[in-house]
């Protein structure tokens, strides 16, 4: 899974040089978005996500999310995006996008350890542990309002999200169930200036 990942980013990342020598005569004067997702504030999982363009094909940002509930933590996706519309000027239209994971969780092993008496529980627990991955998708984003400063993002992909260090077996299948899921889909409003 790791080697289809990094071929992925690698076919990306030589898309990027042959895109960046088109031409477009068109304009965008939004260079930069910040935005959110609507649906992580009701599920209590606020994020903030910050994109800027560098030049006509070519965005890249990070999203920050705190997540809250079972394997409460902090994660950042950095990621790279790759606008290819004819009539695409980043950040603006159809675009491929890569990114890397990073997150930091709690420890749901006091809990089980609450629960059920088992040494290899109370032996092998962090009370915090790590968890890298990465993700390859497709969206579209575009600008509407007036002044075109309002921005609505929709994206779907695949993803692989897991536990490196600090989790038992136990808790790596519960961070799969609530943090781990292989398709992400995301709906997403913001701000472009």
């Amino acid at each position: 899974m790791k080697k289809f990942f990094v071929f992925l980013f690698a076919i990306l990342l030589t898309s990027i040089s042959t895109f960046a020598q088109s031409t477009n005569s068109d304009t965008n004067d939004k260079r930069t978005v910040v935005s959110t997702r609507p649906l992580s504030l009701v599920m209590k999982q606020p994020s903030i996500k910050v994109e800027h363009a560098f030049g006509e094909s070519f965005a890249a940002g990070a999203e920050l999310t705190y997540f809250t509930g079972l394997n409460s933590g902090v994660k950042l996706d950095p990621f790279i995006r790759l606008y290819t519309g004819k009539h695409s000027l980043a950040p603006e239209g159809f675009y491929i996008q890569g990114k890397f994971s990073y997150g930091n969780h709690e420890s749901e092993a006091d809990n089980i350890n609450d629960q059920v008496e088992v040494e290899e529980i109370e032996n092998l627990t962090n009370e915090r542990f790590d968890a890298i991955g990465g993700a390859f998708g497709v969206g579209h984003q575009w600008f509407t309002g007036r002044g075109n400063n309002f921005s609505i993002d929709f994206y779907g992909g695949v993803r692989h999200y897991a536990p490196t260090s600090g989790a038992f077996s136990g808790e790596k299948a519960l961070f799969k169930v609530t943090r781990g899921w292989p398709v992400e889909l995301r709906f997403g409003i913001g701000y472009a200036f």
